[in-house]
């Protein structure tokens, strides 16, 4: 049975429960993943989401993050023009649990790298979510902080 997430951005503040959220920033609910890896990227038959399987290499500002987006877009990146910033609820559909063997929260289908990274939902005009895959939950940050991204699409 596929899960349907919100892939539409929002604007919240500190309602936890619309972007999924527990009060203390990890996800309501675990969703048991069915990946496959397809090289570049990494399929989840369980939400019909695929992902960028490393994402970038640095870490960036919000503003180069969509930067970053548009120009694997234009590149055509694995075949596909339609990659986005996953909303928070697509990126905490990847937390595990449970550190894995590489002491982070996401399954070793994914590069370890890209630890904490930028989610489309924005927090304020001057701030927006991301995911910390180290800690295993979800936070908020202003635009000029640094983090990495990892793209999805539907």
């Amino acid at each position: 049975m596929l899960i349907q997430l919100r892939s539409e951005p929002l604007t919240v503040s500190d309602d936890f429960k619309t972007l999924g959220l527990t009060l203390r920033h990890r996800p309501l609910k675990y969703i048991e993943n069915d990946f496959e890896n397809l090289g570049a990227i990494v399929s989840d038959h369980t939400t019909g989401l695929m992902w960028q399987k490393s994402g970038s290499d640095r870490r960036l500002n919000y503003k180069k993050a969509v930067t970053y987006v548009r120009q694997l877009n234009q590149e055509d990146f694995a075949g596909f023009n339609d990659w986005r910033l996953p909303t928070i609820e697509e990126l905490t559909s990847l937390l595990e649990p449970i550190e894995s063997q590489n002491g982070h929260h996401i399954s070793l289908f994914f590069d370890e790298k890209q630890w904490w990274c930028w989610s489309a939902d924005k927090h304020t005009s001057v701030s927006a979510w991301n995911v910390d895959f180290d800690g295993g939950l979800a936070l908020w940050s202003y635009l000029n902080g640094f983090f990495y991204v990892r793209v999805c699409r539907s």
